[in-house]
This record gives C-alpha cells, sequence and structure tokens, in this order.
C-alpha cells in the first residue's frame, strides 16, 4: 500500500523547522543583543563608578596625609617655642629629606605677618585677611580653595592649622602650599585607556587639572598653554557636580566626543571630581562580539538550521511510514511478528555558558586589582610597613578596644640617629637600604598585635595593645640594642645604626571620648619623649610620664620591694628552724 502524498508532510515539516529555527534564531540573537549591550554597559558603568570612588579615597587620605603633616609641625616643641630658627630648620629638612608634596611651609603670627618661609631668607608677606589664616586663627584646621600665591602669583591650595602655646592659647599660624602641578601629578596616575580623563573642577566650573588633550586645545585655539585654572568646562556631568550631585551620565564632551562620566562633589573642598573615557573605546569589545556573532548566525544558517531541518522531517517522518508499512503487514497476515520494533532513538543537547565564563574571568581580574590598590593605599612603597593613613586607622580600631576593655596600650616614636649623615654619606640609595632593613628588623620584634608604621623620612611608630610600662620599657630596650648590635653590612663599608626612641603610655581607664584626639596628643607625647631621648646623647629610650604612668610605675616599685621584703622574712624563718 502506497501513501499518497508523502513528499507533502515532508516538505511541511521542514518548511515549519526552518521557520521556527530562523524565528528562534532571531530571538536568541536580539535577547543576546540587548542583554549583551545592558550587561556590557552597566559593567562599563560599575567600574567607571568604582574608578570614580577609588580615586576619591586616595585623593581625601592624600589630603589627610597632607593635613597630618601640617598639624604635626604645629605641635612640635620649637613651634611652641617660637623658635624660627629650629622651626626653619625642622622645615628644611622635611623639604630635603621626603618627597613632599608642598611647594614651601610658612609661619605667620597672630597679625597675620609671615614670619618665616622655608624657601625664602627673608619673607615679606601678609596673609591677615586669607580665609586659610582666619579659619587658623578660630582653632581650625583648614583646607582652602584655589588662591594666587602672594609669594609668585601661581594658582595653589593651602593647607594651614593654628599653633597653640603651652597655655592653650594661638600664637600663630603654620600652613603650607600645594601647586596644581602637584594635584595634576597625583590624577595624572589614574588616566586609563586611549581616551581615560579625571580632572577636577572648582565650582565655577573651571578646570583645576591639566587635561591629557591640552595639545589639541592649544592647536585648536581654545587656551594658550595649559588647562590648570584656565578653562572653563560646561559639560552635563560639570553642570551636575558643581551643584552638589554625584552620579553618571553619558554626553558629549568639550572634545565633542561621546562619552560615559562618572562624578562626584566634594564638599569640604567645594570641588568636583570628574571621571570621562569614550562610550566607543568602552563599548568597542561588545561591537566586535556583535560582528563575530553575526558571521556565526550566518553560517549557522547556511550549514546548520538547513540540514538539521531535514534531518528532523526525515526522523519524524520515517517512523510513521516505518508504522504505516508494519500495519499494512498486519492487515494482510495478523500473526506475522512484522510488528516488533525497535524503540525511537533519542536526542541530547549541550548548550556551553560561553558568556557567563567570560563575566566570571572578568569578575576575578577586578578583585586583583583592587586587593592591589588599597595595598597601594594602604602601605608605604618602600619599605612595606603601614603608611601614615592606615597606620592611624589602626591605631584608631586599638584605641577604641583599649577604651572599651579599661585596658592601656604603648606607642612607641623610634628616629634615626643622624640618618642624614648617612644619606649626605653613602646616598640616597644606601638611605633607602637603612630604611628597609630597620623595616626588617622592626618586623622581626613584634607580636602579631602590634602595628608598625613609617611615620615619615627616618621615623618610625609602633603601637603595642595591652601593655604597660614594664613591657613598653623591655620592648623599647630590645628593639634598641638589637638595632645597636646588627650594624648593616653594604659591600665594604660597615654602616652602624642607633636609634632615639620616645615612649608614652594611654590608659583606658582614663580614655576621652574623641580617639582623634587621643591618638594626636599620644603621638605627640611619644615625638617629645624621642626628641628627649636625643638631647642626651641619641641611641637611647625616654618615657613621657602622664600622671597616670607615675601612678603605675611607684605601685610596680612598691610590689617589688614586697617581694623583697617577703624573700628575707623567709630566708629569716628558715635560718631560725636550722637553729632551733
Amino acid at each position: 500500500m502506497t501513501i499518497p502524498h508523502k513528499a507533502k508532510l515532508y516538505q511541511v515539516l521542514l518548511r515549519w523547522f526552518i521557520i521556527i529555527g530562523l524565528v528562534s534564531v532571531s530571538l536568541g540573537l536580539g535577547s543576546y543583543l540587548l542583554f549583551s549591550y545592558q550587561s556590557e554597559k552597566n559593567f562599563a558603568i560599575y567600574n567607571l563608578n568604582n574608578d570614580r570612588n577609588q580615586q576619591v579615597v586616595m585623593f581625601e587620605g592624600w589630603l589627610d596625609d597632607q593635613t597630618q603633616t601640617i598639624t604635626q609641625f604645629a605641635l612640635t616643641p620649637v613651634v611652641k617655642e617660637e623658635n624660627l630658627i629650629g622651626l626653619k630648620k625642622l622645615f628644611e629638612d622635611y623639604l630635603e629629606e621626603t618627597e613632599s608634596e608642598f611647594e614651601s611651609l610658612f609661619y605667620a603670627d597672630i597679625n597675620g605677618k609671615v614670619l618665616l618661609d622655608a624657601t625664602d631668607i627673608n619673607p615679606l608677606l601678609y596673609v591677615g585677611d586669607r580665609s586659610y589664616f582666619v579659619k587658623a586663627m578660630n582653632g581650625e584646621k583648614y583646607i582652602s580653595e584655589v588662591v594666587l600665591s602672594r609669594k609668585d602669583g601661581n594658582p595653589v591650595i593651602i593647607i594651614s592649622s593654628p599653633v597653640y602655646s603651652e597655655d592653650n592659647e594661638i600664637i600663630g599660624v603654620i600652613f603650607g602650599g600645594i601647586s596644581l602641578s602637584r594635584l595634576d601629578s597625583f590624577f595624572t596616575t589614574f588616566r586609563f585607556g586611549d581616551s581615560g580623563e579625571t580632572f577636577l573642577v572648582d565650582k565655577r566650573g573651571i578646570m583645576l587639572t591639566e587635561s591629557r588633550f591640552t595639545q589639541e586645545f592649544v592647536k585648536r585655539g581654545l587656551i594658550q598653554y595649559t588647562t590648570q585654572y584656565e578653562f572653563k568646562v560646561n559639560t552635563p556631568a560639570v553642570t551636575s557636580v558643581i551643584n552638589g550631585e554625584s552620579g553618571y551620565k553619558e554626553y558629549t564632551n568639550y572634545q565633542d566626543k561621546y562619552v560615559m562620566a562618572a562624578y562626584q562633589w566634594l564638599p569640604e573642598l567645594n570641588w568636583g571630581l570628574v571621571v570621562e573615557v569614550e562610550k566607543e573605546e568602552v563599548m568597542g569589545n561588545w561591537i566586535n562580539q556583535i560582528i563575530a556573532v553575526f558571521i556565526v548566525i550566518l553560517l549557522i544558517m547556511v550549514l546548520v538550521i538547513g540540514p538539521f531541518s531535514r534531518y528532523m522531517a526525515g526522523k519524524i517522518v520515517a517512523p510513521l511510514l516505518g508504522l504505516t508499512e508494519r500495519l499494512d503487514l498486519f492487515t494482510l497476515n495478523y500473526k506475522s511478528d512484522v510488528l516488533s520494533w525497535t524503540a525511537l532513538e533519542t536526542y541530547a543537547y549541550q548548550e556551553i555558558e560561553r558568556l557567563s565564563q567570560s563575566f566570571y574571568s572578568m569578575a576575578e581580574k577586578l578583585g586583583q586589582l583592587m586587593e592591589n590598590l588599597e595595598t597601594q593605599a594602604q602601605h608605604d612603597a618602600l619599605t612595606g610597613l603601614a603608611n601614615r593613613h592606615y597606620f592611624f586607622k589602626r591605631c584608631l580600631q586599638i584605641i577604641e578596644l583599649t577604651q572599651r576593655n579599661d585596658r592601656e596600650c604603648a606607642m612607641i616614636f623610634l628616629d634615626i640617629d643622624k640618618f642624614k649623615v648617612i644619606n649626605d654619606t653613602y646616598g640616597h640609595s644606601v638611605g633607602d637600604t637603612v630604611l628597609v632593613y630597620i623595616a626588617r628588623l622592626l618586623e622581626q620584634s613584634i607580636r602579631f598585635s602590634d602595628v608598625i608604621g613609617r611615620f615619615g623620612g627616618d621615623e618610625f611608630t609602633i603601637i603595642l595593645p595591652d601593655t604597660g610600662i614594664k613591657g613598653a620599657k623591655y620592648f623599647a630596650e630590645r628593639i634598641r640594642s638589637k638595632i645597636e648590635e646588627a650594624p648593616l653590612q653594604i659591600d665594604n663599608d660597615t654602616i652602624h645604626i642607633t636609634v632615639s626612641i620616645g615612649v608614652a603610655i594611654y590608659y583606658g581607664t582614663n580614655a576621652r571620648i574623641n580617639r582623634q584626639e587621643v591618638l594626636e596628643t599620644l603621638i605627640n607625647r611619644a615625638d617629645t619623649a624621642m626628641y628627649k631621648a636625643k638631647e642626651k646623647s641619641r641611641n637611647r629610650v625616654e618615657f613621657d610620664y602622664s600622671k597616670e604612668d607615675e601612678k603605675q610605675l611607684r605601685l610596680f616599685c612598691e610590689g617589688v620591694n614586697n617581694e623583697q621584703e617577703q624573700e628575707q622574712e623567709q630566708e629569716q624563718e628558715q635560718e631560725q628552724e636550722l637553729v632551733e
């Protein structure tokens, strides 16, 4: 028995399989385009916002470090004593021995007259009408907006701090100037790709940092030679950020390029931070992927959908034809075993999740990149020790635990004796080797709970949790003698190193609520004790004793005396027993 119109069923199935295949591919391609575009865009926005947040954190930390430097100068004894000669030497040593961000350091009296300029022998400046001077005279630490320096007329930002006398009266102001080129050097490190740019603007929209496209602007006649404090930016991101907003936008920027931008207002500085990158650069990989997908889809349509449709149509029709033939035979001979036939074959399909694997790989790389940036943000590049910002953060945590548990902690302030002589004699590279050598010796001497930081130059600080006078004295003497007994051998030279150490103790029972004030006072006390050690011939340990320290020391001595008396009584009793 023949089956009429057999080819019709096959052709209908073939036609429907092809239509379904094309529709499925079209829907899949459209969904992929929409999803992949949105995913790629969301990932780019996430990276851009994350870069902006990281830059804000690092910039605020950088400014905090500069503010801490000015504050520490304001707390030094030579300032309180109004010793201008000693203060000038302190300023000059700092600018010479450290990679200072300040162009110069100044000291002004309460009338606004500049008495000392670290880079000028006879300063003839008056700053009494400047906001940073007025703020400092009101007892505030202050970071100014961009002002024109009265020394050379260049735009700078000023960081100022009041100076207090021993009677807690303001006797002057210390301030330092940071040029816009310093800001530019800081933000240049954050540029990425071929079009990525980070810049600061003031509340008028004036660019404070150098654009990476300055040369192009000069050729176009938009500026003479620089964008710093001369070029006004009028873009949606800048308009929003100078209104105190933070967020993300897409627009055509001042280069007539369509960009993606993340921005944030810095209210304490009255500045805005903008991070831009051309959208074409960010989404270029997505476009390349789409081109590849189109080529693959075209090949699939030609090489897969047609043959697969014919195969599936044949697989569906063939069993029906076989069953029909068997039924015809059965009608002819019902005893026949022609109905004994094998089960139809089954099919399994496997999908490769290429997109999820790509996302996982990108997430893994991003995690590694963030880890590297904190470290850089938290540790000193030369010694690997905690930098000042991270050290202060850990100290505040330890002081909080000390207050909460009514315990005690010790602050060690260590300074390498005659480090400038080492630098002058052997060179700064050997000086760096000495700093690293001391850092390693200190790391070998501390407990797991202790924290070491490089305070600046050749100064190191160590905070010891749960440590009183006895433990701090033992620790300080141990590292002092360890350094003294371990000279550094470089080539044929043996460098003998000694250190002066200052120690201060903080007792949680006397804790003040303001942990930042407690930390500044504790560091200042340890620093004072260190200078006392230097005045007493160096290579020694000195304490800055508070009333609580004297009480603890007295109790300790009484305990030692009681133990000695008990031992003498026991010896007398033993002698009496022997006589009897």
